[in-house]
């Protein structure tokens, strides 16, 4: 604990030291078998390696069981009643549908469509007399899953409060399958937890996932351990990207070889380089005013920024705000939302869950349509196939009492859409991607912000010269 607290206090200078010293008291050494030769090595803690093992230790028992179970002339029935279904999505509803197990895994490389297989899976077991239940890390996927016929679904940590309060066998039932969509997300401690519920109520748990996406913020990487010792039924064809080379590209970042899937962006022209910092945020804004134009209002057409830091995200969206205000676009009052001030006709996104009470997750994206000063509340259209309007009442947007926004706390209810880091990207549908590159992003990064549902096409905007056409740019 001590060390702890030293190293949420400790000067940059410092941290070097403190970090070999954690490192030599507290931490073991992982041995990573995807890793070349020579990498530098990756390190873990006691404790977390120990409910990784008991994990993995629990679901290989639970192997061959047979539980949730589908007859193979359902399967056959369900498929024919999907005939867009790829092959190696039917093989994936097979394998989760008929082998059995109580943990079943399934790899789903971007752009794969793996919640429409899923959709297709739900509709065989529910055919068969199963509950099934989706969950997710965070609440804009379970609105996905519920897109796709799932009609009982919650964020993780929402379910496992109900279970946790109420019982594995009191929540689930006696014939449950439980989903889990982006499962390379959820912690290994709370990975553990959800799999001994629906152990307990001798429920099939189908994890789905891809480990070179975004990682889960807790930590751990239980779903990649199950991955490796149970195996997984591949979701492999992409059937997002419009263009072969797009295509490839995209496994060479999911590879690690970023620099060649940048070179392949630049040879088509999609790479726009720039000298200097301000040259970049010019073009990057320039860019993106440009499809805002050409989008016409349209939300399905439209161009987002996407950036590493939280610190950039916001720079660009106030200057992108400022852009709107200039040539418009917005309405002339303003409404105060911890630190930012809101306008009509504003891009925002949600930042908290109120799924039950409102229809809207963290992460839920809208324009702002009206607003009341006095009663403090915020109107939404919020998008989607079919448009609605929301409201946000007062206590939405200023929080509860004891989360209640304070100077300084960067947490919002609600803020600007323009830019927006990866992980809030993850799952949007857009037309345009508009991707800042620093040369810190990791690979998995790179990798989901290269692969969204889209009609359009990226651009990458690094921060240092590259060879290659350069495009002027003026101030929009």
């Amino acid at each position: 604990m001590a060390l702890g607290k030293e190293l949420a206090t400790v000067a940059p200078d410092k941290l070097q030291a403190l970090t070999d010293r954690f490192l030599a008291e507290r931490a073991v050494a992982v041995i990573d078998d995807r890793a070349e030769p020579g990498t530098e090595r990756r390190w873990s803690v006691p404790d977390l390696l120990s409910v990784e093992r008991a994990l993995v230790a629990a679901a290989e028992r639970r192997q061959g069981e047979q539980t949730g179970v589908v007859a193979a002339e359902l399967v056959r029935a369900t498929l024919a009643a999907h005939p867009t279904i790829g092959d190696d999505q039917a093989g994936m509803v097979r394998d989760v549908c008929q082998r059995g197990d109580g943990v079943a895994v399934v790899e789903g490389r971007a752009g794969t469509g793996k919640t429409f297989a899923l959709g297709v899976a739900r509709h065989a077991w529910q055919q068969s007399g199963y509950r099934v239940l989706g969950c997710a890390p965070t609440g804009i996927a379970t609105m996905s899953l519920e897109a796709e016929g799932f009609e009982e679904t919650a964020t993780c940590d929402r379910l496992l409060f109900e279970l946790d309060r109420h019982g594995a066998r009191e929540v689930l039932g006696d014939r449950a399958v439980l989903v889990v969509d982006e499962a390379g997300m959820v912690g290994s401690r709370k990975l553990a937890r959800l799999l001994d519920h629906a152990r307990n109520a001798h429920g099939k748990v189908v994890l789905v996932g891809d480990d070179r996406q975004l990682a889960a913020v807790d930590a751990g990487g239980g779903f990649r351990a199950l991955r490796l010792r149970l195996g997984a039924s591949e979701l492999v064809e992409n059937r997002r990207q419009l263009q072969a080379w797009e295509r490839q590209a995209l496994e060479l970042v999911r590879g690690g070889l970023v620099d060649e899937a940048v070179d392949a962006y630049r040879d088509h022209d999609r790479l726009v380089a720039t000298e200097s910092k301000f040259e970049l945020t010019l073009a990057l804004v320039s860019d993106w005013w440009q499809a805002q134009q050409e989008a016409a209002g349209d939300p399905a057409k439209e161009a987002v920024i996407l950036a590493w830091q939280r610190g950039e995200v916001d720079r660009l969206n106030t200057i992108c705000q400022q852009i709107m205000a200039d040539h418009g676009r917005l309405g002339p009052e303003r409404l105060q939302v911890g630190d930012r001030q809101l306008m009509v006709g504003d891009r925002v996104v949600c930042g908290r869950n109120a799924l039950a009470r409102l229809g809207v997750a963290n992460g839920t994206r809208g324009t702002v349509t009206a607003f009341d000063v006095a009663h403090r509340t915020l109107t939404l259209r919020v998008d989607g196939e079919q448009a609605r309007q929301v409201t946000l009442p007062a206590w939405y947007l200023e929080g509860q009492p004891r989360w209640g926004w304070q100077p300084g706390d960067t947490r919002r209810t609600v803020d600007l859409a323009y830019a927006t880091t990866g992980h809030k990207a993850q799952g949007l549908t857009r037309w345009r991607a508009l991707v800042r590159l620093t040369g810190r992003e990791d690979s998995n990064w790179l990798y989901v912000q290269l692969s969204p549902r889209q009609t359009g096409h990226h651009h990458l905007h690094p921060s240092r010269p590259r060879t290659g056409r350069q495009r002027g740019r003026r101030p929009p």
